[in-house]
């Protein structure tokens, strides 16, 4: 029987084995397959994300679109039904009477009587001293009743004190008229 030696290495070296190579070369490619695969994750993340505002701020230019055309959509309608009224009484023009569209007629139903004939649809208009309701379908003026005004009181100045802005008058509507009982 002839026995095998194992071949000799010097010292300090050690005896490569061809299995230790091979899982070293499989670890270093799936390392590098993860790599890849990290950086083709982060390429399609960026590119979603760009995507994302790229539809933000088109969304954000259509809204504005919208809402300037709202505003003068709004401002357009106001001056029509100012005009619709004219026909029927006489408005003054400053200060700026003020156009709303009513759209719950039965909570404001609830707040004044001044609103029970109106209808969804209808118009208020309200001036520095009276509340008209005018229904456009039917081009009539239903009910005009005075207003009452919240006007903040002057406050008290001493002798030769100039007042400030705070303390003059202003017109400043409630945010729902108050028609107030004609005598």
């Amino acid at each position: 029987m002839i026995m095998e030696q194992p071949p000799q290495v010097a010292p300090g070296k050690e005896l490569k084995r061809p299995g230790k190579r091979r899982r070293g070369r499989g670890i270093t490619l799936l390392l590098f397959l993860l790599f890849i695969a990290v950086v083709a994750l982060f390429v399609w993340a960026e590119q979603q994300r760009r995507e994302a505002v790229g539809q933000l701020q088109e969304t954000e230019q259509r809204l504005e679109e919208i809402q300037q055309s709202t505003q003068q959509s709004g401002q357009e309608r106001a001056q029509q039904v100012l005009e619709q009224v004219r026909r029927h009484m006489d408005i003054p023009t400053e200060p700026a009477p003020t156009v709303a569209t009513i759209v719950d007629v039965n909570r404001l139903r609830e707040s004044s009587p001044f609103y029970d004939k109106a209808d969804n649809g209808d118009n208020l208009v309200i001036t520095e001293n009276r509340a008209i309701l005018y229904d456009p379908d039917r081009d009539i003026v239903i009910d005009v009743v005075p207003v009452q005004i919240n006007r903040q009181s002057p406050t008290p100045t001493t002798p030769g004190a100039s007042p400030s802005p705070a303390a003059s008058p202003s017109t400043t509507p409630s945010s729902t008229p108050t028609p107030t009982p004609a005598s």
